[in-house]
């Protein structure tokens, strides 16, 4: 097996433990609402205090512990899956191409690190303002605008390399 099939492999399984800890203990704990971070057309300040509010301490301790572990190792874990397989479908590409192979995965890597502090404050400290709220609301909806990039990216890049085949 590849090393990069290995890698995806591996990433998926940790998004599966990231997704089933969210879902299965979270979401229930606080209502059904979805985490920040799943929210992919961001949140406004009175969803934010509705989520924070519907946290008990015991699924804000699970949010700052076990899921964020998981959710430091996916997106790098993540970004480097897509960085493999943009390399591998742009091999023959133009040089700007490949690299926006690995400068689309990096920005998310970037705004996914940057949500994941927004969002730790926000449940582990005081009461955030609506400022605190829109920029990490911002954040998050930058985060999934670069996933569409990369996903486009490789699609169009995987669609090429087939029709090349034919």
């Amino acid at each position: 097996m590849s090393k990069l099939r290995l890698l995806t492999i591996v990433t998926a399984v940790n998004y599966a433990a990231l997704i089933g800890v969210g879902v299965i203990k979270v979401m229930p704990a606080t209502g059904g609402l979805k985490p920040f971070d799943l929210r992919y057309f961001g949140y406004s300040y009175d969803d934010a205090l509705t989520y924070l509010s519907a946290l008990r301490f015991d699924t804000a301790e699970l949010l700052l512990g076990p899921v964020r572990w998981l959710d430091t190792s996916f997106p790098l874990l993540f970004a480097a899956t897509l960085i493999g397989w943009g390399w591998v479908l742009a091999a023959r590409a133009p040089d700007h191409i490949k690299g926006l192979t690995v400068l689309l995965p990096l920005g998310y890597l970037s705004l996914d690190y940057v949500e994941n502090h927004l969002v730790a404050k926000m449940i582990s400290g005081a009461l955030p303002s609506a400022d605190q709220v829109q920029l990490a609301s911002s954040v998050t909806v930058g985060k999934f605008l670069f996933v569409a990039a990369c996903i486009l990216l490789l699609a169009v890049l995987g669609y090429r390399d087939l029709s090349k085949k034919e």
